[in-house]
């Protein structure tokens, strides 16, 4: 039977458990139309060559390529903000501190999908920039990546599976 996978539902960030299981989560806001990318990056390959060949007689593979996930959002408050770029919520009507040093984001992160589908990165690295031009006819965003990682016990990176 043939697995097709499809249109965001959710997406929902949390702490990661140390292990290859999700914690409780926080629904972020819809994201912005046609932000979403899900993408793998292509393996890194060593080659291995002997002075007499012009070849490389072997090729090994270094690492796997990352899968990948990015979208934006306009719709966030600002505690949304400082989880998952750092900083500070300093109350509703006062607004969003930015951290005075480099900020170092990981947390559980969950997209789901309409298909019923959801990959789950149980440790992800999570860089998060502001984007959009301030327009008339636009918003500000926050423009979010998030990349896999191992889990604190080694035993789990990122799965897509047909239930939560």
């Amino acid at each position: 039977m043939a697995v097709r996978i499809y249109s965001v539902k959710n997406t929902r960030y949390g702490t990661p458990t140390g292990t290859n299981t999700m914690p409780a989560l926080t629904t972020l806001p819809n994201n912005v139309k046609n932000t979403i990318s899900l993408d793998e990056g292509d393996p890194t390959f060593t080659s291995i060559y002997e002075e007499q060949a012009v070849a490389p007689i072997r090729r090994i593979q270094t690492a796997a390529g990352d899968i990948s996930f990015r979208c934006q959002y306009h719709d966030l408050t600002y505690a949304t903000v400082a989880a998952l770029k750092g900083g500070s919520a300093v109350g509703a009507a006062t607004g969003y501190q930015a951290p005075t040093d480099f900020a170092d984001i990981n947390l559980a992160f969950q997209v789901e999908f309409d298909s019923g589908h959801y990959f789950n990165y149980y440790n992800a690295a999570i860089a998060a920039k502001i984007v959009g031009s301030g327009a008339r006819d636009g918003f500000i965003a926050l423009d979010l990546t998030v990349m896999p990682q191992l889990s604190a016990d080694g035993l789990g990176i990122w799965d897509a599976k047909p239930t939560a």
